[in-house]
């Protein structure tokens, strides 16, 4: 006998998928028709133009506005000393809210952020147990 507080929890889950389905395909349905009002017009002013070779440009998503990310590892790394890199990202995830599909875009972002820390003497780190531990450099 199925437990209903599972099968509850997976229909809860099957229906908010769904949704993010009909979602998209609506999206997807309004953008198809910008890009065809766009083709058409280019067609109006250069009749020879061959949409085939215009290649499309990747979409990015931004989870953090200019200098926001650095801003909150740095006020982390104040309160935290000898942080490790997942600590920090545990921080900042809770702290935008950023969905698990984002994580690794999240860590890479921190990554790259700590090491031009280190290269412009702001930030320090020291391996603590096989694991590297961040701190803000002592100014001496």
């Amino acid at each position: 006998m199925a437990q209903t507080h599972i099968i509850s929890a997976l229909i809860l889950k099957y229906s908010e998928i769904q949704g993010q389905i009909k979602f998209h395909k609506e999206s997807m349905q309004t953008l198809k028709v910008k890009l065809e009002n766009i083709s058409k017009t280019i067609k109006i002013f250069e009749p020879n133009c061959d949409l085939r070779a215009i290649t499309p440009k990747a979409h990015r998503i931004k989870l953090f506005k200019n200098g926001e990310l650095k801003q909150l590892v740095i006020e982390y790394l104040k309160n935290n000393p000898h942080a490790s890199i997942s600590s920090i990202i545990e921080y900042v995830v809770s702290i935008k809210s950023i969905e698990s599909e984002f994580h690794k875009s999240v860590y890479g972002g921190i990554y790259t952020l700590l090491n031009t820390l280190i290269d412009k003497g702001i930030v320090d780190y020291e391996a603590i147990d096989g694991t590297r531990c961040y701190k803000i450099k002592s100014r001496t």
